[in-house]
């Protein structure tokens, strides 16, 4: 057997947490000697319980001859894993002080993109939440990568919104990576697969998704994230914990101003209170990580655009979506309606505009013409 191998084992462990086997782990230098070194070396070992320590000795034989099951296991339910000392383990997860020695993940798990960015808030999203969402998140290019826990609300809608604008986004699950949950986000579940994310977990395969895993679960959202942006946030909401572990982990805090006379915007306005930077639009994610916007520039000087075309792009924002009458109306009419419908999907069908859910639309990274 590898180490690699040897690290797996170590998630299937039940008589010690992440805690004490990581501390062992980290003593030892090596997985492999936790299963070759003799019993009574562990019980020189100070602060261990020996009723513990016997359960896990006992453990560590049984795990050694179930590993080709385990492994034909996962196989079988086309789940990866990868450990600590794997090349695409998450390079920012390791600067935490509780990384798991394993994660388990279907899709794609790379160290690939510059800005990881955690998007999280309620379950119950607002129509003004799901708003912001979707257009800060479709304010983003392809630097970018979302990551978020595929709850109902504001999880959900920032990994349906990443993936309507082809940025990659990732789910970290309070369970196995087999347990669809909530099962109403099945189709999301699988689209971000599909579309070349990544589902992800530190539990073991099968595992349901009981309450005391969703903190442990929080702590990676935001240790693989290089910011944790907060939408909508009750007093009390499990967001905040979220926000807090981000604080602890060095990680950027940003938050969307709500409304201030709803109980669902307390927890965002205590994180803005307390020094959380205000995000209003996804200008200010660009500006704050000094992120250059000249793609939507270059885009546009490899195109020959009639002044139709030059006209509409000028008109619209990264921000306030229009319909195709709202966008006739502030032109004053100077494209006729038939014209203007066909010119707006040109643009869209060639990237420098999208459509939001209503049949609305906006430019994204928007340079004079």
């Amino acid at each position: 057997m590898t180490e690699r191998e040897y690290l797996l084992l170590l998630a299937y462990v039940k008589s010690f947490g992440l805690k004490i086997l990581r501390r062992i782990y980290l003593f030892l230098g090596s997985a492999e000697k936790m299963f070759a070194l003799p019993d009574d070396f562990f019980f020189t070992l100070s602060g261990l319980r020996k009723d513990k320590l016997t359960s896990f000795l006992k453990e560590r034989k049984k795990l050694q001859e179930e590993f080709p099951k385990i492994s034909e296991n996962l196989r079988k339910k086309g789940i990866l894993f990868t450990t600590i000392i794997d090349d695409n383990y998450p390079e920012l997860l390791k600067e935490i002080y509780d990384p798991p020695l394993v994660l388990f993940y279907k899709g794609v798990l790379e160290n690939e993109k510059k800005y990881p960015l955690a998007v999280v808030g309620t379950r119950k999203i607002t129509a003004y939440g799901k708003k912001v969402t979707e257009a800060i998140i479709g304010g983003l290019n392809d630097e970018f990568e979302i990551i978020s826990g595929l709850a109902l609300g504001v999880d959900a809608v920032a990994h349906k919104s990443a993936l309507d604008k082809n940025i990659k986004t990732v789910a970290v699950l309070g369970c196995g990576v087999d347990y669809i949950y909530p099962a109403r986000n099945k189709q999301i579940y699988y689209e971000i697969i599909e579309k070349g994310g990544a589902v992800v977990s530190e539990f073991v395969p099968m595992t349901a998704p009981e309450r005391y895993n969703f903190p442990m679960r929080n702590r990676i959202i935001s240790g693989i994230s290089k910011g944790v942006l907060v939408v909508e946030a009750a007093k009390k909401s499990g967001s905040l914990i979220t926000a807090r572990t981000a604080l602890s982990q060095n990680r950027d805090l940003f938050a969307v101003p709500g409304n201030i006379f709803s109980p669902g915007s307390e927890g965002v306005h205590t994180l803005l209170k307390e020094g959380a930077y205000p995000i209003v639009s996804s200008d200010d994610l660009f500006e704050y990580w000094k992120i250059k916007k000249a793609k939507q520039m270059e885009l546009l000087l490899t195109f020959d655009l009639t002044e139709d075309e030059k006209m509409i792009i000028n008109l619209l924002t990264p921000f306030e979506p229009l319909t195709i009458d709202e966008i006739f109306f502030k032109l004053e009419g100077r494209i006729p309606l038939a014209q203007l419908i066909s010119t707006v999907t040109k643009l869209k069908i060639n990237g420098f505009i999208e459509e939001l859910p209503g049949k609305q639309f906006v430019v994204y990274n928007k340079g004079g013409v």
